[in-house]
């Protein structure tokens, strides 16, 4: 019987849902690919994790990297080519249930006075891999009238791999003006509804993903930012609102030396404290997700660290940024 290899996939097989992060602030391409090569240097490689239900006997593990950059193409004036490529793996339970996800994003950014005010637009042409092993599954055909027998087969086909297109568009909007940079972007995901189960057809909702930061400055010392994201995927939603405070640790010097520190929260879901470090043009940023929801009284409060580090170049990385057009720091 299927019953508990069934149970086991429900959260991605029934409800065909997209993985999800807390840190979207440090994911900004990887939520919305017209933010691909929106950053104050030309190239930049980032490497995340994300460790799940820490106290279940399996928990879920997410592994990714994204490198983008911006290109000043010739006869351009006032804009860039932004591009990136995305992977990411996540896989979880006694089947080890994966995802396999690997996405190309071209995008384009042009400034509206040359200085101060962004507007870009982006795609995201993706492929992924679902893949199931059935070798420690449990059904009912190894009940053999008094008890559990694992030496008996357990009667189930042994499911191939599932593999899909997958297509995300984007556009953003951002601005600098005396004491506030500000980000406002809104994308859309799988639009081309791909099927992602491995038993019956089950496509994968469109995703509506609106997100805003903002950075307000008091001096050149202390900042804030404030963040908000929503995401919408029928029948599921999400609300991430943030604030993060910033302390720039010498801001006569040179290079970036700033540290954060602040707290996010998924609405009726959890709340995560969030630190991160950025010297020069190397960010880490560390996160841990405390349940608050029901799930917390099964799975434990503690759901699990997320870490991103981020590095740009060029390296020693001036205030003002680097290249013809600087963007906004966040």
């Amino acid at each position: 019987m299927r019953k508990l290899l069934i149970l086991l996939a429900i959260p991605y097989i029934t409800i065909a849902q997209d993985i999800h992060f807390s840190s979207y602030y440090a994911l900004q391409p990887e939520i919305n690919p017209a933010l691909a090569g929106f950053m104050e240097g030309l190239y930049r490689g980032k490497v995340f994790y994300r460790h799940q239900w820490s106290n279940v006997p399996v928990p879920y593990n997410t592994v990714g990297l994204t490198l983008d950059g911006r290109f000043f193409v010739s006869g351009l004036r006032d804009a860039w080519i932004g591009s990136a490529i995305s992977l990411y793996s996540d896989q979880a339970g006694d089947l080890r249930f994966g995802e396999r996800y690997v996405s190309i994003m071209p995008s384009y950014t042009h400034s509206l006075d040359g200085e101060n005010y962004f507007l870009g637009v982006g795609l995201a042409l993706s492929y992924f891999w679902r893949t199931v092993d059935i070798a420690n599954a449990t059904t009912n055909s190894q009940w053999d009238g008094f008890q559990y027998n694992p030496d008996l087969p357990i009667n189930e086909p042994d499911f191939g791999p599932v593999s899909a297109p997958n297509l995300s568009a984007g556009v953003f909007w951002a601005g600098k003006m005396d004491n506030l940079q500000l980000i406002i972007a809104g994308s859309l995901h799988n639009l081309i509804k791909p099927n992602v189960a491995f038993i019956t057809k089950e496509q994968r909702a469109i995703r509506t993903t609106v997100y805003s930061l903002a950075r307000i400055y008091f001096n050149r010392q202390f900042s804030l930012l404030p963040m908000i994201t929503i995401n919408y995927q029928r029948p599921a939603s999400e609300y991430i609102v943030g604030l993060q405070f910033a302390y720039d640790l010498n801001p006569q010097w040179y290079s970036v030396n700033i540290f954060y520190a602040g707290i996010l929260m998924r609405v009726n879901d959890a709340i995560t404290p969030v630190v991160r470090y950025r010297f020069k043009s190397i960010e880490l940023s560390v996160a841990y997700d405390i349940t608050i929801s029901e799930l917390g009284s099964y799975a434990g409060r503690n759901a699990g660290p997320e870490v991103i580090l981020s590095v740009m170049y060029p390296f020693d990385l001036p205030q003002s940024g680097v290249g013809s057009l600087s963007c906004p720091r966040f």
